[in-house]
């Protein structure tokens, strides 16, 4: 299962991999990638419309 949006570039992709993240606790996903559950659902977040 593909968990980033499908519409994503390779860019965007990227840029998500390397910047910070709420979902884990202000971490990259790339400085994470031993908590496998917490990067797979921090990708799934992405799916969600945002608020505000």
């Amino acid at each position: 299962m593909k968990r980033l949006p499908e519409d994503m570039t390779p860019w965007q992709i990227a840029f998500w991999f390397r910047s910070g993240n709420g979902w884990l606790d202000g971490l990259s996903p790339e400085e994470v990638l031993g908590d496998r559950k917490g990067v797979l659902n921090a990708a799934g977040r992405m799916q969600e419309p945002p608020i505000g």
